[in-house]
């Protein structure tokens, strides 16, 4: 049983009953669901500047992720780096100085890429700085693996062509000391062994 509200009169000294119009009772309803969505934005807004939604848990957590998958693959990259930096030095000073080679100029090794910006792809992201520098530094890795590779088949071709020279190049004495008296002629006049007859021996 609805509750009846009642309202003293002083002209009649009596209490009237409390009529509510249909009107009144929606613009009371509309007031107190409007307030309650201001105060649902509040709460909301509150509690996103302190507290995480299971969303940005989620989402903060594949960052956190991926940063530390960034900064193990720049670590590999630094160790890349010291081992190709190791395989140039011997390149230059061990293989090229035996094969009698000039060593290939630092400027060659260190070149850079040259027109447009190769990473404006990569720019305008929250971590671009890192995703950039993860790119330039592969780059640079691959440039000077092509540099290498390109220098030791320069250096498998001239062991090649010094192998050839020193097969050819002759090393020990045809034949013994005892018999070359028996084996080598005077220069001069002597009989040619077909035609049998004195001919200059140059």
């Amino acid at each position: 049983m609805a509750k009846v509200k009642y309202r003293y009169n002083p002209e009649t000294l009596s209490y009237d009953v409390i009529t509510i119009t249909l009107k009144e009772r929606l613009t009371k309803w509309g007031i107190m669901f409007a307030l309650s969505i201001v105060i649902s934005f509040i709460y909301f807004f509150i509690y996103s500047q302190f507290f995480d939604t299971p969303k940005q848990r989620v989402l903060n957590n594949q960052l956190s992720g991926l940063r530390f998958s960034y900064q193990m693959l720049m670590q590999d990259l630094n160790n890349i780096d010291l081992m190709l930096t190791d395989i140039q030095k011997r390149d230059d000073n061990i293989y090229r100085t035996v094969l009698e080679s000039e060593p290939i100029p630092t400027s060659i090794r260190q070149a850079g890429f040259g027109g447009v910006n190769r990473y404006e792809p990569l720019e305008g992201f929250d971590n671009s700085n890192m995703m950039i520098a993860a790119t330039r530094h592969t780059d640079r890795i691959l440039k000077q693996l092509y540099i290498q590779s390109v220098s030791y088949d320069e250096l498998i071709e001239k062991a090649i062509q010094k192998e050839q020279m020193t097969l050819s190049r002759p090393a020990i004495q045809p034949i013994a000391n005892k018999d070359l008296r028996s084996q080598v002629s005077r220069y001069g006049l002597r009989l040619h062994p077909v035609f049998k007859e004195l001919i200059m021996h140059t």
